[in-house]
């Protein structure tokens, strides 16, 4: 299995405006067409397409928190973390280990951005929610809670260039 990410655009987005959650996670996530729709002119926020071979599996966003006025991050965000802000994989890709093959190259993204970690939020409270997934690749909460949902951080190993 080879995830790749793609950068979305509104030029290749169908594929990926298609993709859905299972029925019981529906309302965990908005639908990516909606999604798309609102995120795609915010140029603070970076969308990609996630790929297992040459098939559409899942998207995510995130945003580069060190681009957001100060007083928002302190609001909002973890200093110096990459945020996911969406994250989902197609129905037909679940349970096979794609999610997780996946957020490490999300990991990786975050990474690109030179933070320190990657901080999410995610619905806790509702029933199938990703808490123990998050849980499982190492993310822990902050101790804060935004728009209802628990935030979760992950620390990433710093990387010092010789």
């Amino acid at each position: 299995m080879k995830i790749t990410a793609v950068p979305i655009c509104t030029e290749n987005r169908a594929p990926f405006d298609a993709l859905c959650v299972r029925p019981d996670q529906d309302h965990l996530i908005a639908p990516n067409e909606a999604w798309l729709d609102q995120v795609l002119p915010i140029e603070k926020s970076h969308s990609f397409g996630l790929m297992n071979a040459d098939t559409p599996m899942g998207l995510f966003t995130m945003t580069d928190t060190r681009t957001v006025p100060a007083d928002v991050v302190a609001k909002y965000f973890q200093p110096d973390c990459a945020y996911l802000w969406h994250f989902m994989v197609d129905a037909a890709a679940q349970g096979r280990g794609l999610g997780r093959a996946a957020l490490s190259v999300i990991e990786e993204h975050a990474k690109a951005f030179d933070g320190i970690g990657m901080s999410l939020t995610t619905a806790d409270l509702e029933p199938g929610n990703a808490l123990p997934f998050y849980s499982a690749a190492g993310y822990a909460p902050s101790g804060r809670r935004l728009h209802g949902e628990i935030e979760l951080i992950k620390q990433f190993q710093k990387v010092r260039n010789a």
